[in-house]
């Protein structure tokens, strides 16, 4: 029956199964693929329902606003996270009896489906909240995002697939939201079932991961690791931080900090098809383009600048798409890096479709870029170098913006070629100048040697395309026709003083000081090197002063040393002489300690002698005087 529905009318809006028993998944899944326009389904009381089915609905159906699952006992969260993810239109929806529900649900739904206005959970027995009061709840400015974050963690636990992909349409999704769900293992990189993240479907939430995936990649050196989706981490967080760039500060060094963690700066955006260029573009106006631009030319890095969107455009097509094609642009852009010599895939320059206007565009911005990066001798795949496309932009220009033979003499130095052949246009510059009658770039191109009998790739000569022009209806009055062609054929030459200055600022490297607008300059550049020579022999004369000053000091430093150490050695001398002292007092202090021992034994026997004989004494004189005594 669902396959009938769906081949009968696939445009269907509002069907009413309520208590068809008999429906399963399957037909439920048969309606969401082909019945993409339902805005009103009632299941109620189709038992055999599942989370399958709503799922389906959910991912096929974005525009339901009324959806009745009353008694669809088999319903879990799951399903309902899904239906706040895929339909956010909801404004009606019934899920009486339905008994798995619980207030992650409902948290859900507030925060994915802002237009839902009824929601009926009449004997949902797990359910302690209403859509007012989580609404309420979410709202508050101190409301915590993790109890937002865990109850669609309960979501993850019953075996949702892709617990971040949950919150893609969560409009207060935060990072305390996401830390949580990556506490509990979310995967901070999922990709769901199409190999999409979640930015993809949510871009405002790609903020949120910024700094989290700069961090990951910190922690784990995993930025390699390729996904499901063809590229790896790194280049997944630099597609993030680029498109985060209007909330998010993006800087070089943020950038550079991807690509050495293995981001691919020439990837291909999965999904959108976008190169990374083109998304660094579109952000140009926060500093992403800036930042890219900056972090390749610092790590030396090679940005395919000429890379096609998934509609063939350049990021210069896209300029001119976007109407944005101007010289302040085009001087802005080349500033921060972006190479206004970029060719596209047919190798072919965006100005040939309109040389004049274009041109006039790109004149400033090229030979600013010369300037600042030195390069116009390199070879462009166009098989002219960058020098020389820029000497075509400026002929081709002359007519908007004033010749300057500085810049045209600056030009030559940098390598550009004054006879060289004109990529797609198939013109030499004599050809280019001569078309439109420009009296002095004629000029000083026959000043710099250009040869006349050049031809063009369809056999036309700076001759014949004068005399062309000199032929035309009305050239009689026009007296630059005339005078380019007797420039030409020689009948008429260049001024002196003229080929004399076109001749001397060749020979002085150019000036371009006063712009590419300039006619001429006030000062050669001859001038100016010599006035940076008397810079740098000053600045020789300084050096060499304070050399000697150096060695002045390096001198006294020598003999402060010599110095230093003759009074060591004097120093260890007395050091020595101490030492020997202090041995011969040792000595000496020993000798008499040794002597006052010999003497003390001495004084000792004297008196024990002494004592001896006094004893003596006194025991003979009192035995006389017993002898004595009458009896």
């Amino acid at each position: 029956m669902a396959m009938v529905v769906v081949e009968m009318c696939p445009n269907l809006t509002t069907l009413n199964l309520y208590n068809c028993s008999n429906i399963t998944d399957a037909a439920v899944v048969t309606l969401a693929g082909g019945c993409p326009n339902l805005t009103t389904l009632y299941l109620d009381y189709c038992s055999n329902i599942t989370d399958a089915a709503v799922v389906a609905l959910a991912g096929g159906c974005p525009n339901l606003t009324t959806l009745g699952l009353r008694n669809c006992s088999d319903i879990t969260d799951a399903a309902v996270v899904a239906l706040a993810g895929g339909c956010p239109n909801l404004t009606t929806l019934y899920l009486n009896n339905c008994s798995n529900i619980t207030d992650a649900a409902v948290v859900a739904l507030a925060g994915g489906c802002p237009n839902l206005t009824t929601l009926d959970l009449n004997n949902c027995s797990k359910v302690t909240l209403d859509l007012h009061r989580a609404r309420t709840a979410i709202a508050q400015p101190d409301f915590p995002a993790s109890q937002h974050a865990h109850a669609l963690l309960d979501v993850a636990q019953a075996h949702v697939p892709h617990p971040v992909h949950a919150i893609d349409r969560c409009n207060l999704l935060s990072l305390s939201a996401l830390n949580t769900l990556l506490a509990n293992g979310a995967d901070l990189y999922d990709l769901d079932d199409d190999n999409t993240h979640v930015y993809v479907a949510a871009p405002a939430s790609a903020p949120v991961f910024v700094d989290l995936m700069i961090e990951s990649l910190q922690a784990n050196a995993d930025g390699a690791t390729e996904l499901a989706n063809g590229i790896n981490k790194a280049t997944l967080a630099l597609f993030v931080v680029l498109r985060a760039s209007p909330t998010v500060p993006i800087s070089a060094d943020i950038v550079s900090e991807l690509i050495t963690a293995g981001a691919d700066v020439n990837a291909v955006e999965p999904t959108f098809n976008t190169p990374v260029i083109h998304v660094a573009f579109a952000h140009s106006n926060h500093g992403a383009l800036k930042a890219l631009l900056e972090a390749v030319a610092a790590l030396d890095v090679v940005l395919d600048q000429s890379a096609v969107d998934g509609n063939g455009a350049t990021v210069l097509d896209t300029i001119i798409a976007a109407n944005q094609l101007t010289a302040e642009r085009m001087a802005e852009l080349g500033g921060v890096g972006l190479d206004p010599f970029t060719l596209q895939p047919d190798n072919t320059h965006v100005y040939v479709a309109a040389p004049v206007e274009r041109s006039a565009v790109f004149s400033s911005a090229m030979v600013a870029w010369i300037r600042e990066h030195g390069d116009g001798a390199t070879e462009l795949t166009s098989g002219i170098n960058k020098a020389t496309l820029a000497l075509f932009i400026v002929l081709h220009a002359a007519d908007t913006i004033p010749f300057s033979i500085p810049v045209f003499a600056f030009l030559i130095n940098s390598g550009a070629d004054i006879n060289a052949l004109e990529p797609s246009l198939e013109l030499r510059p004599l050809h280019v100048t001569v078309s439109p009658s420009n009296i002095l770039a004629t000029m000083a191109l026959l000043a710099a040697g250009a040869d006349v009998w050049a031809l063009g790739t369809k056999g036309e000569t700076a001759m014949s395309i004068a005399s062309a022009v000199l032929n035309k209806p009305g050239s009689d009055t026009n007296a630059a026709a005339k005078e380019v062609y007797n420039l030409i054929v020689g009948t008429s030459s260049i001024p002196e003083r003229v080929a004399d200055h076109v001749r001397e600022t060749i020979a002085a490297g150019g000036d371009i000081g006063g712009g590419a607008g300039a006619s001429a300059g006030t000062s050669t550049r001859v001038d100016k090197l010599e006035a940076e020579l008397a810079d740098t022999k000053a600045k020789l004369a300084d050096t060499k002063a304070e050399l000697a000053d150096t060695r002045t000091e390096l001198a006294d430093t020598k003999a402060d040393f010599a110095d230093t150490k003759a009074e060591l050695a004097d120093t260890k001398a007395e050091l020595a002489d101490v030492r020997d002292h202090v041995t011969i007092a040792t000595g000496n202090i020993a000798a008499l300690q040794a002597d006052r021992a010999n003497i003390l034994q001495h004084v000792d026997k004297a008196i024990a002698i002494f004592q001896a004989r006094r004893y003596a004494h006194t025991a003979a004189g009192t035995s006389s005087a017993g002898d004595a005594m009458p009896q």
